[in-house]
Parts: structure tokens; C-alpha cells; sequence
């Protein structure tokens, strides 16, 4: 089966990302070395066995990513999927894999604006649960989170801006969570407008970056965003920016593909 974004399909070049100067999707910076059982949730999404998107468990059918990293006419006979993993590498024995029967994308993303960046990808293996393979829970549509709230980020994305070579062994980074009114004080760039449909999270110590993109953002044990873009990586007064899994058009994105 091929990607499809809904109707109306819409198919953006993937390149479209790295012609913006400036922005990237986002990598863990900073952050510490984990076991797999920390964040069972989390999958590795690969691309003719390689490392290229992280995504979360939600039920042992359903994964959640980000549009980017599907956009742009990615067919699914070259993604796959890893679980229960704590490294990657191309090696089968290490995890679960699973290959991927269908990838939905919002109908309105698009690489300008990284608005609606979330993705559904149907499995093609149903994925047997244990410690190190579990669902995460996901919000309420309009669940907002308390003041000062935290949230872990996770994955397998390159060490600093810039680095080739993604992480092998997983990793992971608490981070503050902002509300939209604070993010959008420190972009003012109208190119990178913040939307109803985002969430910023990151300080000044550690954040997200390339290789992580599509990556879970859990916080009081639910999926609360979805790793999406940045300008630069740990970059000072610009915290890392996330879909919002709670918005309207994001959770029900993911209830109808995933009937969550």
C-alpha cells in the first residue's frame, strides 16, 4: 500500500524541510543513556534498515509519528518498524520489527508551516506487549497541562547539531513543557509562527534534535506531543517545538486512522 494523506491527498517534496534555513527536525541533546523498559513506548522507525524517525505505540496495531517523516510519496514497502529495542541497528534479532500495511499523514501539512505534523502507521504485525513493548495512553481532545509540567522526550537522533551519525543506544531528556502564549514571545520570526496545534518544551541544558523527529513527548504517563522541528538544536530562547496531541485536529486525526 502506498502513503496517503486522506482526502484531499496532498504530497509534499520531503526536501521541502532541509530548504529552510535554520530549521530542522529535531535530536536529543544532552540528555542520558536508557533502557528500552523506561520508555517502552518508544519505536524506531527505519528506512531501508535505517534509523530515520522515532514513533509511539498506541495500541499493537497503531504507531503515531510525525508528517515529515512520511510526507513526499515514502511508499511503505521501505519503512519498517522496531520495538522493545534499546539500540539500533540494521540487526533483525535485536527487538520486534514489523513492517508498515498503511501511513496516513494530516491532509493539511505542509513543510512551510510544520503545522499538522502527525502521521498513523498501520502495522503489519500485531505487537505482542511485555516490558519492553507497551502502548502509551494519549489525552483527551483540549486536555491542557498543568502549570510548570515536565515531559520526557525520547529517541535515537544525533548528539549535537550537525553530527552525521544518529545515536545508537536510546536516549532520553526531561524537559519543561511552555504554553503557546510563552513559546510564541520567543519566536517572533512570523516564519515560524507557533500554532494552536504545537507545543514547546526544552531549556537551556538539553532538547531534541535530528534523527528524533516523530518521537514521543510523554508527560504524566500520556503522549502530549509528538517530536516536530526547531531552530537549531539547544539553542538559547528557542525551546523545541512539538504537535500538540491534544489539539482538535491532531487527536482527531489519530482517533480516526487509529480508533483511538
Amino acid at each position: 500500500c502506498a502513503v496517503h494523506a486522506g482526502v484531499p491527498a496532498r504530497r509534499v517534496p520531503r526536501e521541502g524541510l532541509s530548504s529552510w534555513e535554520g530549521i530542522i527536525d529535531p535530536y536529543i541533546v544532552n540528555g542520558t543513556k536508557a533502557d528500552i523498559k523506561e520508555v517502552p513506548y518508544q519505536l524506531s522507525m527505519e528506512q531501508l534498515f535505517m534509523h530515520v524517525c522515532g514513533a509511539s505505540i498506541v495500541s499493537e496495531n497503531y504507531a503515531v509519528s510525525a508528517a515529515h517523516c512520511v510526507a513526499g510519496g515514502l511508499g511503505t514497502w521501505s519503512v519498517r518498524v522496531r520495538a522493545g529495542s534499546t539500540w539500533t541497528f540494521m540487526l533483525n534479532w535485536m527487538g520486534t520489527i514489523s513492517g508498515v500495511k498503511n501511513i496516513w499523514y494530516h491532509s493539511k501539512f505542509d513543510f512551510s508551516s510544520m503545522d499538522y505534523d502527525v502521521s498513523v502507521l498501520e502495522l503489519k504485525k500485531s505487537l505482542k506487549f511485555g516490558p519492553t513493548i507497551q502502548p502509551i495512553a494519549l489525552p483527551a481532545v483540549g486536555e491542557e497541562l498543568a502549570q510548570g509540567a515536565t515531559g520526557v522526550v525520547s529517541g535515537w537522533g544525533t548528539l549535537s547539531q550537525g553530527a552525521l551519525l544518529t545515536a545508537f543506544h536510546l536516549r532520553k531528556l526531561e524537559i519543561p513543557l511552555w504554553t503557546k502564549d510563552e513559546c510564541t514571545k520567543l519566536y517572533k520570526n512570523p516564519m515560524t509562527l507557533v500554532t494552536e496545534n504545537m507545543l514547546c518544551g526544552g531549556n537551556f541544558e538539553g532538547d531534541s534534535c535530528q534523527g528524533d523527529s516523530g518521537g514521543p513527548v510523554v508527560s504524566q504517563g500520556k503522549l502530549v506531543g509528538i517530536v516536530s522541528w526547531g531552530e537549531g538544536c539547544n539553542n538559547p530562547g528557542k525551546p523545541g517545538i512539538y504537535s500538540k496531541v491534544s489539539s482538535n485536529a491532531i487527536r482527531s486525526f489519530i482517533k480516526e486512522h487509529a480508533n483511538l
